[in-house]
């Protein structure tokens, strides 16, 4: 499925991260990734790609090669959950606005070097709720762009 995704991330204290000769400074609390997966293998190439990297890697093999701004926040941040929605738009800027909309703060220039819609960045600090809370507030966001989110992470329990 081509579409758009959100990866809900937790960070339990602050962090400060270099990023493409950027500083970032991050509070503790709750996070949304935004991104759009319209290429080859769509939102389960790309978020089966985020789970690997979220995954903790105790082997101690080479650290892995970092692409994408969201790398990385991996050794720092929790993955809570990714939620997706079909689509053929990229739909990372429209998710972002919602998000800002309904009170989330931009991390400014974090994750948004392809953006051409002014969005100031696709990592948006939710706060200090819940894991479901932030969950809830991305679904939500989702919905109010139109689209029909999924939880795809993590999996359901079945039984």
């Amino acid at each position: 499925m081509k579409g758009g995704y959100a990866l809900v991330l937790d960070l339990e204290g602050r962090l400060s991260v270099a990023v493409g000769g950027r500083a970032f400074r991050l509070e503790a609390g709750k996070y949304a990734y935004a991104g759009s997966a319209l290429g080859p293998g769509g939102v389960e190439a790309r978020t089966g790609r985020h789970l690997r990297r979220f995954a903790r890697d105790t082997s101690g093999t080479a650290a892995p090669v970092m692409h994408w701004h969201v790398d990385y926040l991996r050794p720092a941040m929790s993955l809570i959950s990714v939620v997706a929605a079909g689509s053929d738009a990229r739909v990372e800027c429209m998710l972002t606005r919602a998000l800002k909309a309904a009170g989330a703060q931009v991390v400014e220039g974090f994750g948004a070097t392809d953006c051409r819609e002014g969005c100031g960045g696709h990592l948006l600090r939710l706060g200090g709720m819940s894991g479901r809370g932030a969950t809830g507030s991305v679904c939500g966001a989702f919905r109010r762009i139109g689209l029909q989110p999924v939880v795809i992470y993590p999996p359901c329990a079945t039984g």
